[in-house]
């Protein structure tokens, strides 16, 4: 008997003590809605979305030629006063057979490069096995006049046909 009672104890104090605590955050933050559920109108609004994926295996050209990946472009219309935030997302693959091996993605915006930023992936004969990795490229243009604008990526690859891009993926939202 003596031990029910030491429980039954122990259940009130654990219950008075979460019933203090619920008061004291209540008065002290107020509703519990008020905790989880915000509005804001700052920061920028998305307009439109573009979205464009291959998952195809594919091999660049050899440089200096540089190729549209296939999939990797993307018609878009700007309105006036919004920007354009792109998003590209690949993985690569690097054959380490030959001396310079590397692979090398660029943004083109109506079939001129974008020069920075750029994806870069690649070594000079430092490891003696193929490796794998992971490509994000991000980019965002304010400025542009309202109209239609043709955006891709094109890609080069070293002196080696074997390396490869997989599971590409173009995202392109406008924003105010």
């Amino acid at each position: 008997m003596g031990n029910s009672k030491g429980i039954a104890i122990l259940a009130l104090l654990l219950g008075a003590s979460g019933l203090g605590l619920g008061i004291f955050i209540f008065f002290n933050f107020g509703s519990l809605t008020n905790l989880t559920t915000t509005t804001t109108t700052e920061g920028p609004t998305v307009q439109n979305i573009w979205y464009a994926e291959s998952l195809i295996p594919q091999t660049p050209t050899e440089h200096p030629t540089y190729t549209t990946l296939t999939n990797m472009h993307l018609l878009i219309t700007v309105n006036t006063g919004e920007s354009v935030y792109i998003s590209f997302n690949a993985k690569c693959t690097i054959d380490n057979s030959g001396s310079y091996e590397y692979i090398e993605s660029f943004i083109y915006q109506d079939g001129v490069m974008i020069p920075a930023p750029y994806a870069y992936v690649g070594e000079i004969n430092s490891e003696a096995q193929d490796y794998l990795r992971m490509v994000s490229l991000q980019y965002s243009i304010s400025g542009l006049a309202a109209g239609a604008y043709n955006f891709s990526i094109r890609a080069t690859t070293g002196d080696n046909t074997w390396n490869r891009i997989d599971d590409t993926v173009l995202f392109i939202q406008t924003y105010i």
